[in-house]
This record gives C-alpha cells, sequence and structure tokens, in this order.
C-alpha cells in the first residue's frame, strides 16, 4: 500500500511540475522574451511593461501604451491596436498598430490604397477605377496574417524572427507556419 502511494506522489509530482509551468517559461520569465518558441505567447509583463513593445513573446497583445505612444506604432505589441491617432493622421497609416483601422481618409484618398490602415476598407473608387481592384483597400480580405505582413514589410524586427522570415530551412519554414496560424490575422 505503501509503495501504491508512493508512486501516486510521484505522478502528482511530475503533473505539477510540467504541466503547471510551461518548460519553455514563456509567460513567468522575462528572459525567455526574445525565444522565438514564445513568439504571441503574450504574457502578462507584456501589457505594462514597455521595454518589452518589440519582443516577439508579447506580439500583438495591444497593451495600454499603444494607445498614446505615436513611438511604438510599428512596435510588435502594437499590432492591430488602432489607436486614435490612426484615425486623424495619415502619417501613420502603414504603421502596424493602424492595420484595419479603417479611417475616414480611406474612403477619398487613393495614394492610401495600399496603406494598412485602409485594408479592406472599400472606397468607392474601388467600383470605377480598375487599376484600384487589387490594392489593399479594395481586395476582400477577410483574413490578413500577421506574420505575412511582417515579412513582406520593413519593420525592425528581432534577429530570430528576420531568420524564420528568409530561411528555406524545412524546419524554419515549419516554425513560420505555425506561428502565422498561432499568432493569427488583423
Amino acid at each position: 500500500m505503501k509503495n501504491i502511494f508512493f508512486v501516486f506522489v510521484l505522478l502528482m509530482l511530475s503533473n505539477v511540475s510540467f504541466g503547471a509551468i510551461p518548460t519553455s517559461g514563456c509567460l513567468y520569465d522575462r528572459n525567455s522574451e526574445t525565444n522565438i518558441s514564445c513568439m504571441g505567447s503574450k504574457p502578462d509583463y507584456c501589457q505594462s511593461d514597455i521595454k518589452f513593445a518589440n519582443s516577439p513573446a508579447c506580439i500583438n497583445s495591444k497593451p495600454p501604451y499603444c494607445l498614446n505612444n505615436t513611438g511604438l506604432s510599428n512596435s510588435l505589441a502594437c499590432v492591430g491596436s488602432n489607436p486614435t491617432y490612426c484615425q486623424n493622421n495619415k502619417e501613420f497609416a502603414n504603421t502596424l498598430a493602424c492595420a484595419r483601422s479603417n479611417p475616414s481618409y480611406c474612403q477619398s484618398d487613393k495614394t492610401l490604397s495600399n496603406a494598412l490602415a485602409c485594408v479592406g476598407s472599400k472606397p468607392s473608387y474601388c467600383l470605377g477605377d480598375p487599376q484600384q481592384l487589387n490594392s489593399l483597400a479594395c481586395s476582400d480580405f477577410a483574413t490578413m496574417y500577421i506574420l505575412d505582413t511582417l515579412k513582406a514589410g520593413k519593420y525592425n524586427l528581432p534577429a530570430e524572427l528576420q531568420k524564420i522570415f528568409t530561411s528555406n530551412d524545412l524546419k524554419d519554414l515549419q516554425t513560420y507556419d505555425v506561428l502565422r496560424n498561432s499568432i493569427g490575422s488583423f
């Protein structure tokens, strides 16, 4: 009977030690924030610590500090956060924070038809201008993957992420696919 109890206790301890805390430590260890395996894990520290604004772990976490800091408009944490400056300042039309924010200027300014802010905005000029049919504003985007946007853009990204974007290694391509789906779309 003591042996069964001992085995039971060992099993419980092993379940607690491996189940309660992720092996990568993504949610608790701030030193793992640059680890590509933690990408998109959105630990709590992303919400309050601005120094992690460009951390892969904090991508798309939309912390409150994104809403009033224009200097973070292209940070990974602020992707799609749609701060108010997106609505009235065309200067930020191609920033990550303003992606799919659909400000009113998208309806009239053809020069911004391929801006991230105007994705899927369907302005009236789409119907009358065949040259605009394939623009981001006129295209019907049900989903626009965040990772694809980062790959296509000229953003200051962590080295591990840049490596995955440029690699032809099968492992990196598989990692890209997994991250693409887990991080999601705008």
